[in-house]
């Protein structure tokens, strides 16, 4: 049987069965039994609505420790815009940056250069592919697990691009090596994300 890694978790001490997260799960994945609820893993597609809905806290997002800083030699951050976003204006971008050192990263880089990079590879792709229609991003997990789950027919639309985390992980982690002559082990990048299927995205990639 196929094992599946889901960053949204289920807090069973704290559901008491009020069936909100089974109304407005996208895929049908959860179903509540002697007023407890559980996820069906195998339909699961991590977008965390019903992390959103829970009143009860119950469902939660699966997140690194900060004692996981320790286990490399040389940390980055890599943020995306969203995170500004989940702060108040008088939040400045340089600000919140500057607290993540303070966290303990050692540098911080954002991932609006891999967007960059993609930016100019696919419109090339585009043309290339002119036969199939619609074409369909694979940025968002979540989407990508839902046709996989819901509509397998589209997967041959989605656009087999690396997502632009992993463009910048990649190029980020060379540079740095041959910069401070560690190895790429050496070096930790940790995506910093409010989105619970990037989460999953980085510890079990869903190919295409």
């Amino acid at each position: 049987m196929t094992e599946f890694f889901h960053s949204v978790r289920l807090d069973q001490n704290k559901c008491n069965g009020c069936t909100n997260c089974v109304k407005e799960c996208p895929t049908g994945a959860i179903r509540v039994k002697e007023r407890q609820a559980k996820i069906r893993a195998e339909k699961c597609i991590d977008c965390g609505v019903c992390i959103k809905v829970c009143k009860e806290n119950a469902n939660y997002a699966l997140t690194d420790p900060l004692t996981k800083l320790d286990d490399y030699d040389y940390t980055i951050a890599l943020t995306t815009a969203v995170l500004y976003g989940q702060f108040k204006q008088k939040y400045e971008p340089h600000k919140i940056l500057s607290a993540l050192l303070e966290l303990g990263f050692d540098d911080v880089c954002e991932e609006g250069n891999g967007v960059r990079i993609l930016n100019r590879v696919l419109p090339q792709f585009l043309n290339e592919e002119e036969e199939i229609s619609p074409l369909i991003s694979a940025t968002c997990p979540s989407i990508v697990r839902l046709i996989q789950v819901s509509f397998p027919e589209f997967l041959p639309n989605i656009i087999p691009l690396q997502e632009p985390m992993e463009i910048v992980t990649r190029d980020i982690k060379k540079k740095k090596a041959e910069e401070l002559d560690l190895s790429l082990d050496q070096i930790g990048i940790f995506y910093i994300t409010s989105c619970p299927a990037k989460v999953t995205a980085i510890n079990s990639p869903l190919g295409l």
